[in-house]
């Protein structure tokens, strides 16, 4: 009877174990489903701000000091923010992509997990073990319109006393789509602006080019009208002349002919006409020298 009762305490207190750990773990996992929550409702004002809340809220999240957003282009990765006690982990520090960690997670494109590096033969060489005994590393992708623009990763000098976790790798793919979609977002935003802007840019060239048009056209009007008053005083100013010249001939007490280049009568004055007796009909297109001078100076 006792060995039954010291058997169904130690079942009892097990399974009051293991159902405080499951109490644990749900709790846990609550507090990060809040956080996520808070992350995907938060309105940044810029990056920096979005950077330095999801790096600390991760490292809390997958206990780990180190904390990285990569950009990754033409094989190589530049840190975009971090958050690490390591110092020689900088912004805009570059490695060659194959001499990191998340070489594979860009290569498959989907979440790597490391738990205890120092024990994976392939792994022991590589660069950053060597150079900073990262042990334990957990990293996935961060897609743009489908590409892979960098990763989320999260590290550690320390060896894990568990693997990572199916939720674990979970809660970091959602914070790496939430950071994709901030990216997404924003380069629309700023495709948005810089064709608002071209736009403007544009109206205002033509608005100049309608004003300097306007004013190419008023000093053109202003240039035809000029002439056309002084051609008009001119014309005036001939008509005159002509009249006060015809005027003269027509009054003058002398023959005045006008001829052509042929010695046909082009003008002929009253006085002429007066004196012989014809008629402006019957002068004007003939032959001067023919029908109108005497003969004896036709000769000469």
């Amino acid at each position: 009877i006792d060995c039954a009762k010291r058997s169904t305490s130690r079942n009892r207190k097990q399974a009051e174990a293991e159902l405080l750990d499951k109490s644990q773990e749900l709790a846990e996992f609550s507090a990060n489903l809040k956080h996520l929550h808070r992350l995907n409702t938060t309105n940044y004002n810029n990056f920096e701000e979005l950077f330095v809340d999801y790096l600390d809220t991760g490292c809390q999240i997958f206990n780990c000091p180190t904390g990285i957003v990569t950009r990754i282009e033409d094989e190589i990765c530049t840190i975009y923010a971090v958050k690490s006690d390591l110092p020689s982990l900088t912004v805009d520090l570059q490695l060659p992509l194959k001499n990191t960690y998340c070489y594979q997670s860009v290569k498959n494109r989907q979440t790597v997990v490391y738990n205890c590096v120092g024990q994976m033969n392939e792994l022991q060489n590589h660069y950053l073990y060597q150079s900073l005994k990262l042990e334990s590393y957990i990293g996935t992708p961060i897609f743009v319109n489908d590409r892979v623009y960098g990763t989320l990763s999260f590290s550690s000098t320390e060896v894990r006393s568990e693997n990572f976790s199916d939720r674990e790798q979970e809660f970091i793919e959602l914070m790496a789509q939430s950071i994709g979609k901030y990216i997404a977002s924003d380069r629309v935003e700023k495709e948005r602006q810089q064709a608002e802007q071209a736009l403007k840019n544009a109206k205002i060239e033509l608005e100049a080019r309608v004003v300097a048009r306007t004013v190419e056209l008023s000093n053109a009007k202003e240039n035809l009208e000029s002439e056309l008053a002084e051609r008009k005083q001119a014309e005036a100013a001939l008509t005159e002349s002509e009249r006060r010249w015809r005027s003269l001939l027509e009054n003058v007490r002398t023959i005045v002919v006008g001829l052509d280049i042929e010695g046909k009568v082009e003008y002929i004055n009253n006085f002429f006409l007066e004196l012989t007796g014809y008629t402006r009909a019957e002068v004007i297109g003939k032959d001067w020298f023919v029908n109108f001078l005497p003969k004896s100076e036709q000769m000469k």
